[in-house]
């Protein structure tokens, strides 16, 4: 049974069900936030008893290892303005951040490849929203799989995604409100690059940032010297190529050619 705090509110662990489940996962999570189906009993299936039990290792583990403190563990927070609400597995206070947790099978994959789905975006939309209902400047996904060390993946931070993730699970709840059965699943809100893309050669005008030019005079340098680096590393491989097998050691200006006991030759030259 919900506690009063929660009844009515869409909370963050049905986020990832609402935002990626197929309609048919929709229409049966619908029929039991209706009450007109009972939820499934989990209490006997293993690994989620498991992820439970080592929920509080992990956070644990993280807290040690990283020396920074995760508080208001369990704590339930309401969205100011919408009947959304989560609970926060965590808060780091150092680096204003939610932290949720999750104990995965060892070959669930981390991103997105195609049409399988990682579990960054999967359980994306449940850190977004506990970042809403906290609020929080940011958020990490921590997920510890087989017998490995948690890690820490961080939930990147784009205005466009999130609010279509909270205006998916604002329709959901009306839907639950209206007891009217849920539309067909709406495409899921795009996720955020975690990369930004930069051209270089583009002027916008303004002040490029202070590592602009350093990059682009490093990037000058690379491609001048390419073709040098080319024929340096073919005139080393020719050095090896007509070096008698039975040479030990080669002297030219201030140039040595050295062969050691296990047969591996190398070129070095003294400064002037």
């Amino acid at each position: 049974m919900l506690s009063p705090d929660r009844k009515g509110l869409i909370t963050g662990s049905i986020a990832p069900r609402i935002v990626h489940g197929s309609g048919a996962e929709r229409f049966q999570l619908w029929l039991e936030l209706t009450g007109a189906a009972e939820p499934e009993d989990l209490s006997e299936v293993y690994p989620v008893q498991h992820g439970k039990h080592c929920e509080p290792l992990v956070l644990d583990w993280i807290e040690r290892t990283t020396r920074r403190e995760i508080t208001e563990r369990g704590r339930f927070c309401k969205h100011p303005t919408l009947p959304l609400g989560a609970t926060l597995d965590g808060f780091r206070p150092f680096d204003d951040a939610v932290v949720e947790c999750k104990v995965l099978g060892p070959f669930s994959d981390a991103q997105t490849v195609g049409s399988s789905l990682g579990f960054i975006d999967y359980y994306r939309p449940q850190v977004v929203l506990q970042m809403h209902c906290r609020p929080a400047a940011r958020g990490w996904l921590v997920v510890q799989q087989g017998n490995s060390a948690p890690q820490l993946y961080e939930i990147e931070r784009d205005e466009v995604y999130e609010a279509g993730v909270l205006d998916v699970l604002s329709q959901f709840h009306g839907y639950v409100a209206r007891r009217e059965p849920p539309s067909p699943a709406p495409a899921p809100p795009v996720p955020p690059d975690r990369w930004r893309t930069i051209d270089l050669n583009a002027d916008d005008g303004g002040q490029p940032p202070n590592w602009v030019p350093a990059i682009k005079s490093a990037l000058d340098v690379w491609a001048a010297s390419r073709q040098t680096h080319g024929i340096h590393e073919q005139a080393k491989k020719d050095v090896k190529l007509f070096l008698p097998d039975d040479m030990g050691r080669v002297s030219y200006g201030a140039i040595s050619i050295k062969r050691a006991r296990n047969g591996a030759v190398t070129i070095e030259e003294k400064a002037a």
